[in-house]
């Protein structure tokens, strides 16, 4: 019994963990200051949040495409009340790099995806 049970858990996370795998990309909801170099099949990206004393967000980086498969590396950046920012590298060994500011921000989740 115990191990039935057990399988069934280790079958269960395995299957989340495909599925948070399968989605190609990772999401970080994060507060100033912090930074994040997250890789992905098909991409690489690296920013660093940084806030200054006016309630300035700063959010710079890059993206890479780092496959040729015809799909894109995107960061978006999604700050609490501002719309979301999307920074899209396309074309293997591509990489854009990037600096968004928001105003009246403290914090944003950034993700990096492959589409």
């Amino acid at each position: 019994m115990v191990k039935r049970a057990l399988g069934a858990a280790l079958a269960a996370a395995g299957l989340a963990l495909g599925m948070v795998v399968g989605t190609g990309g990772t999401a970080y909801a994060v507060t100033c200051p912090s930074s994040a170099h997250p890789r992905t099949t098909g991409g690489e990206a690296s920013w660093q949040l940084t806030c200054d004393q006016w309630g300035h967000l700063t959010v710079h980086g890059w993206v890479e495409d780092t496959l040729p498969d015809n799909r894109c590396a995107h960061v978006t950046i999604k700050p609490q009340s501002e719309q979301s920012r999307t920074i899209k590298a396309c074309g293997s060994g591509v990489r854009k790099n990037f600096s968004e500011v928001f105003v009246d921000e403290y914090e944003a989740e950034v993700k990096l995806r492959v589409a």
